[in-house]
């Protein structure tokens, strides 16, 4: 039987022109997931491009791109679903909990107030980037352990602009501009 002869029969020619029941359902779903799938590639390709293309960027922005992504997952799997009427229940529940686990990680990590406010750059070891910045962790490491002659100083901790921005007041102002700056 030729294609033509395919479209000749009534009950192939009412499936093809049905706007209602199951087929076109599945249809609808495998479009909504074929579309769905274009999305997320899409937004995996510019997270990527934000951490490898080397222009600056803000965490509000890759927090926005990721948010987008798992939202778009999370339809993918329900569109997934109702291709396969309901097969693949339990990855909806696992996209949620990726989701969480995601969302946790870019909790802002609580800011220690309390430690030391200054250190001399003899004090300060080749691992403290967290605590003396990464100009002055390289400056003491010049000197405190490849022996080059670096200049006697100090540094002003995190723990001291933490401190600071928290007794000021400033840091939730500047935290929500920093965070709806799109760069």
């Amino acid at each position: 039987m030729g294609f033509f002869d395919l479209l000749k029969r009534k009950d192939v020619c009412t499936l093809l022109t049905q706007v209602d029941g199951p087929m076109v359902e599945k249809y609808r779903h495998f479009r909504d997931f074929l579309c769905l799938n274009r999305d997320a590639l899409n937004l995996m390709a510019e997270i990527e491009e934000t951490f490898y293309g080397g222009s600056p960027f803000s965490m509000g922005t890759v927090r926005g791109r990721v948010q987008q992504l798992l939202e778009t997952t999370c339809k993918l799997a329900d569109t997934l679903n109702g291709v396969s009427k309901g097969k693949y229940r339990e990855l909806t529940a696992a996209c949620e909990g990726i989701g969480r686990e995601i969302r946790a990680s870019f909790a802002a990590m609580p800011s220690t107030t309390s430690g030391d406010l200054v250190m001399p750059l003899e004090a300060v070891a080749p691992d403290a980037l967290s605590v003396a910045g990464g100009k002055a962790t390289n400056l003491a490491t010049m000197g405190n352990v490849l022996g080059l002659r670096v200049p006697k100083g100090f540094v002003v901790t995190a723990c001291a602009l933490n401190r600071f921005l928290h007794e000021s007041g400033l840091s939730a102002p500047i935290a929500s501009i920093l965070e709806r700056i799109d760069v």
